[in-house]
């Protein structure tokens, strides 16, 4: 396959432009200009050529921290987000619909609210949802994916009365005065996903292939699976199932501590993995029950271990007491010591950053994974909820870049769309998605941001030898973009998309593109 009459980025600083990409095996064999003399092995004379329009073509994106299970339920569940509903109300009438027809006993699952995003400026109760499924078992899941708010049919199922005591790092909501659970149910993810039933498999299939696909039409190429509670079961079902479901996209998984991935590597390091390949050690640190879990002490043995198994940790600390607990636990366990790692630690998150923060995570070598797509999705709920002094100090990417920290975007999802170009726009001119200034002051140039979906997504994941950048060798993952992402004006950016999606040199999704 050739690419020409093209607008190339490469993102390699040492060939920054040219106007051609030729593809053989897989990979790039060719990244200049026409002029250059470029000639194709013809290959029997088969080969493609592709007419690119005009059209701007830019390293495939790399999504560094997203929930593939989570955005394929959320593909099948109710949708309660800020964009489909704005009070307790509407949620009720959603589920309502949904549970007509549906037989007693049948869970009815439904995520995406957020407390602040509703009329009621409240979660809802287990009340709340009675009233619009008293026979079937209901789940509404929280956009942040760290609450839940379960109906009485389905605390009675799953054994949640007020006997149940509080396991660590969780709360059980109770009504005032009394120890019955009110439904709301806060970190308590995991428990949930051991005990609910799971999701029927052709739903689930058909959940999987629908996220596929859109993460294909937004130009992911690439990305790491980042949910904390990923253990051996699951990454045996991600590699001998949900890998091969819709389109052939590379995905890295994260496994939850307490798993030793040193077994399953076979004599590689991670570096000699292909895809779906094993990534960082996922660790939760929360501050939900009042204090920090896991405690002090534990944190350091879970660095001390990460260092002695040559395993990279990645840390999930978004509460500025969580972050300071855990750049305290590294430096008790030697501090950064990650030279022989495939990646370095990373923080996932960390939305407030203020100058120490900063400084602490360049002392120990520790990359970040923000989420610039929470800026245009979120950044209103932020400024009617943040203080203005904290609002300064939310997703500093200029003064992270400035400190010279590698700094990667992952978005979340489905906690908010998995969209890059969103995502871009939002670290570019840090507007909401009412037009608001969100911190403008930490604003990034387009490259820079872009650098935050490719090559620095591929450093904290340890694949910027085959993604990232368009260098002859490396694997050929490309996007071809309507626009040039460099020279259009803000207003313009509302019709910038995405024309075409490659992976591996074969053309897997296009839109208005031949």
């Amino acid at each position: 396959m050739v690419l020409y009459n093209a607008n190339v980025v490469t993102m390699d600083p040492t060939n920054p432009r040219a106007n051609v990409v030729a593809i053989e095996n897989g990979r790039i064999a060719f990244v200049g200009y026409a002029s250059d003399g470029f000639s194709f092995p013809l290959q029997g004379g088969r080969v493609s050529w592709v007419d690119c329009q005009g059209g701007t073509v830019i390293p495939g994106f790399h999504d560094a921290h997203i929930h593939l299970e989570g955005m394929a339920a959320a593909e099948i569940s109710v949708d309660c987000s800020p964009a489909n509903v704005g009070s307790i109300r509407e949620i009720q009438l959603l589920i309502a619909q949904k549970a007509k027809g549906l037989p007693p006993g049948h869970w009815i699952r439904c995520r995406g609210y957020h407390e602040t995003n509703l009329a009621d400026y409240r979660h809802p109760t287990r009340y709340d949802l009675d009233v619009c499924a008293p026979f079937n078992p209901v789940k509404l899941t929280h956009q942040s994916g760290h609450a839940s708010v379960l109906n009485s049919c389905a605390l009675e199922l799953l054994g949640i009365d007020e006997t149940m005591v509080d396991m660590p790092g969780t709360v059980i909501e109770r009504n005032t005065d009394s120890n019955i659970p009110n439904g709301v149910l806060l970190e308590m993810e995991e428990w949930l996903s051991q005990h609910m039933p799971s999701i029927d498999n052709e739903d689930r299939q058909k959940g999987i292939r629908s996220a596929k696909d859109k993460l294909l039409s937004w130009g992911v190429t690439s990305f790491q699976d980042a949910t904390a509670t990923n253990d051996l079961s699951q990454w045996d079902e991600f590699t001998t199932t949900v890998d091969g479901i819709g389109p052939p996209l590379k995905g890295t998984f994260m496994l939850s501590t307490g798993v030793d991935q040193t077994k399953f590597l076979s004599g590689k390091n991670h570096r000699g993995q292909y895809f779906p390949r094993l990534g960082h050690t996922k660790v939760m640190v929360t501050a939900t029950a009042g204090s920090i879990h896991p405690e002090l002490p534990d944190l350091v043995g879970v660095f001390q271990k990460s260092h002695q198994d040559g395993v990279p940790l990645a840390v999930h600390a978004v509460e500025l007491e969580e972050v300071a607990a855990v750049l305290e636990a590294l430096r008790q366990a030697g501090g950064g010591k990650q030279t022989d790692f495939f990646a370095p630690h990373r923080f996932e998150h960390c939305p407030e950053s203020p100058d120490w923060v900063i400084s602490g995570l360049k002392e120990l070598g520790i990359g970040v994974v923000v989420n610039p797509g929470f800026i245009y999705y979120n950044g209103d709920r932020y400024l009617q909820t943040i203080a203005e002094d904290v609002l300064q100090q939310l997703y500093p990417f200029r003064s992270m870049v400035n400190a010279q920290l590698t700094v990667a975007a992952g978005s979340d999802s489905p906690v908010v769309p998995a969209d890059p170009i969103k995502g871009i726009y939002g670290a570019v001119f840090r507007k909401t998605r009412s037009g608001s200034f969100l911190n403008p002051n930490e604003s990034l140039s387009v490259t820079e941001a872009m650098y935050m979906y490719t090559i620095g997504a591929a450093k904290v994941t340890g694949l910027e030898h085959v993604v990232g950048s368009l260098m002859v060798g490396k694997d050929a993952d490309l996007v071809v973009l309507s626009q040039d992402p460099w020279s259009i004006t803000e207003r313009a950016w509302e019709h910038l998309r995405v024309w075409a999606t490659i992976v591996d040199g074969n053309l897997l999704w296009s839109q208005g593109f031949d």
